[in-house]
């Protein structure tokens, strides 16, 4: 039986180069993050739902604190443009459901049979089950604009990730899924799937952001590091499940119009933490990210101008909700975690 956790940081550790923290609710608070998803294989489809649910959040007083919006075409041929929403409490994102109207839209049955699918993932993370990882210190670079503290020690070795979580100085934060399942079958076209989360998945959003970066960084980065990290996010997409990966993203952040921007994040959801570990510290390619990663600090004699983030959260025992609506199959976690592929709850359309 495994004892009380321990810190993993080495002792007399110094990091190699700075990096900071940021806090948006203190550990007895909670967050919540929404991700808005629609999704066709039509680009022109997806973008056109996508610009209706970024609609309730125009001129809304109980809005979100914080909102990005993203877009990839998925390894299964669909284009999918996403809303993510961060909400300093359930009771501010229970608010803005009610005052824009969210919540009636979502609900119709209409939604069912048009031409775009639908998907949201929710999580309500209390403070201490989330961290925030930045490379620089100023605001503009970072995925939530929270409070940002540092320099840090708590990071640049195995095992610091960990260690930025407050809830993993009690919690051994093990997966409440035994093994690795595969995806299985599920009937979604035409149908609302709400997908059972269990207890203590990972979920991580890393980020790259080259908005202020010299025309020389951008050129070494695309030179050492991208063609390893596309390779990386690659794999998790198609072969993930293979790690404890259920899902995973690798998408460009875009404005309110859907226009491209300089910024592009992984978004991965893993069986747990310990799954994630394993992948960044020893699978190939992520040494090889890494790897790439270092050699680019190097070249720069550590002083970049190009901003990375990350942003880690354990999924609590409740708060989660992660409904499909009129999805592909292989969207998101639809076909894990119930017998056969088969979930909590169907809708079909005038149901």
């Amino acid at each position: 039986m495994k004892g009380e956790p321990k810190l993993r940081m080495p002792e007399n550790w110094t990091p190699p180069v700075p990096s900071y923290s940021s806090r948006v609710v203190p550990e007895e608070g909670h967050l919540v993050i929404l991700y808005l998803g629609a999704q066709a294989r039509s680009q022109d489809v997806s973008r056109a739902a996508f610009l209706e649910i970024s609609s309730f959040f125009d001129d809304v007083d109980d809005s979100p604190y914080w909102l990005d919006r993203a877009a990839y075409c998925s390894a299964s041929g669909y284009w999918e443009h996403i809303v993510i929403a961060y909400f300093v409490s359930v009771e501010a994102f229970e608010a803005w459901v009610t005052a824009s109207g969210f919540g009636t839209w979502w609900a119709d049955s209409a939604r069912l049979s048009q031409d775009a699918g639908l998907w949201q993932e929710r999580l309500v993370l209390s403070g201490d089950r989330i961290e925030a990882l930045h490379s620089s210190p100023n605001k503009d670079a970072h995925s939530h604009g929270g409070e940002i503290v540092g320099p840090i020690r708590h990071h640049a070795y195995w095992g610091g990730m960990r260690d930025r979580l407050q809830v993993s100085r009690h919690d051994h934060l093990e997966s409440a899924v035994t093994g690795y399942p595969e995806r299985g079958e599920v009937e979604s076209y035409g149908r609302r799937v709400v997908v059972p989360v269990p207890q203590n998945l990972a979920i991580i959003r890393s980020g790259q952001d080259r908005r202020f970066a010299s025309v020389e960084e951008r050129a070494l980065y695309d030179e050492i590091v991208r063609g390893n990290l596309l390779k990386g996010m690659a794999y998790l997409e198609e072969r993930g499940s293979e790690v404890g990966c259920f899902a995973c993203r690798y998408v460009t952040e875009i404005d309110a119009s859907g226009q491209e921007t300089d910024r592009n994040f992984g978004h991965c959801l893993f069986r747990s933490l310990e799954d994630l570990e394993n992948w960044a510290k020893s699978h190939p390619t992520h040494l090889a990210i890494f790897g790439s990663f270092f050699e680019l600090q190097k070249r720069c004699d550590n002083d970049m101008t190009l901003r990375f983030y990350h942003e880690v959260g354990v999924t609590p025992a409740s708060g989660l909700h992660f409904e499909y609506v009129n999805c592909h199959p292989e969207t998101g976690l639809l076909g894990y975690f119930c017998p056969g592929g088969r979930h909590a709850f169907f809708q079909k359309p005038g149901a």
